[in-house]
């Protein structure tokens, strides 16, 4: 694991002053490689990869293949909305149902009664 030299050199800190001490840090230098670029081979590799997600220019964009998986996308996003409000209902009465027995009433489940019809 490779460090800073302000790390792996560390001043004495005795010799500071009332307001600590003022670290000189040299400039980078175009030919010394950088702490956080990593190796070059690494950089062309992760190049590679992207490569394979990119299209050809020449090649015609296949817009029915494009707007078929967008309405794929467009129902997974219509389920998955609708399970969260789902979700959200079903804890919302589990809720209500829990407040009212903590409560001590015993007449918590709700009783439907079938509306007469009228002639």
């Amino acid at each position: 694991m490779r460090g800073s030299k302000a790390v792996i050199e560390r001043p004495d800190l005795r010799g500071a002053g009332p307001f600590g001490q003022i670290l000189k840090f040299e400039p980078r230098r175009p030919g010394s490689p950088s702490f956080a670029a990593g190796p070059p081979h690494q950089i062309e590799d992760d190049l590679d990869d992207f490569a394979r997600f990119e299209q050809e220019q020449d090649e015609p964009i296949d817009y029915r293949h494009r707007m078929i998986m967008n309405l794929i996308a467009l129902a997974i996003l219509i389920l998955l909305v609708g399970l969260g409000v789902w979700i959200a209902d079903t804890i919302s009465d589990l809720q209500r149902e829990q407040d009212c027995l903590m409560q001590g009433r015993s007449n918590c489940a709700p009783i439907e009664v079938p509306i007469p019809v009228q002639e």
